[in-house]
């Protein structure tokens, strides 16, 4: 709540608040399980706490209601819901992947809680985003030996380049600026490497189709690109 009342607009003090609860919850998670999963079945005064505290986060997403392009028709179920979306969504992730870090999940929930209130552009928006590093330095430290595409100096820099630039608010990056920025003078080789890239799932063309009007690519990181960028850094 700290972290979301620091906020003047509603957007992001939704997300704020949800990208605070995550690190959070990577940085203690054997917090995360008493929180999360045991509250539920540890007695009616707990019961109690955790109504008034899930009574908060409603009113804090209810507020979205005030928003111009939000439907009249929304009430506070609506943001109850969201509420227990999140949970739920956490829930199972700490159920089935009990050590993956939720950290990137900042995108994907903050646009889920948004989207009866600002519309689909505004999520996908959301979910774009790169994760903040923040976020991502409390993702596991062994995220380079997970992935399954060979770490060279090209893709490094390329990496380097759109974590540099990539806000979540740019068009994203052409190959042609990706090649420049990463001092690759091939313009082949540049594309061979984005194309693999993106195979791979570390980053996505935000234009898709662009090559069938004749539009310039939109690169950018995927969450799990921004971890691969990340753990590159720290072991420099």
């Amino acid at each position: 709540m700290p972290a979301y009342h620091a906020q003047h607009r509603w957007t992001a003090a939704i997300r704020a608040g949800i990208e605070q609860l995550l690190i959070f919850l990577d940085e203690n998670r054997s917090l995360a399980t008493p929180l999360l999963l045991d509250s539920l079945r540890v007695g009616d005064q707990l019961l109690a706490r955790r109504a008034q505290v899930l009574e908060h986060l409603t009113d804090a997403v209810h507020r979205g209601r005030q928003h111009a392009r939000a439907p009249a028709c929304l009430t506070r179920t609506n943001a109850q819901g969201a509420v227990g979306a999140v949970l739920f969504i956490l829930h199972a992730r700490l159920t089935t992947e009990p050590d993956a870090p939720l950290a990137p999940l900042v995108g994907e929930l903050t646009g889920m809680v948004i989207l009866p209130y600002q519309g689909p552009v505004a999520a996908t928006r959301q979910i774009r985003r790169a994760t903040p590093k923040a976020a991502l330095r409390g993702a596991h430290a062994d995220v380079l030996a997970k992935i399954d595409v060979r770490i060279t100096h090209r893709t490094v820099r390329v990496l380097r380049a759109l974590a540099e630039q990539d806000d979540g608010r740019g068009p994203g990056l052409s190959n042609r600026q990706i090649a420049d920025r990463a001092g690759i003078t091939d313009q082949g080789q540049a594309s061979k490497l984005l194309a693999r890239l993106a195979r791979h799932g570390l980053i996505v063309n935000a234009r898709r189709g662009a090559h069938r009007t004749g539009q310039a690519n939109a690169w950018r990181l995927t969450v799990k690109g921004a971890q691969t960028e990340w753990a590159t850094r720290r072991q420099r």
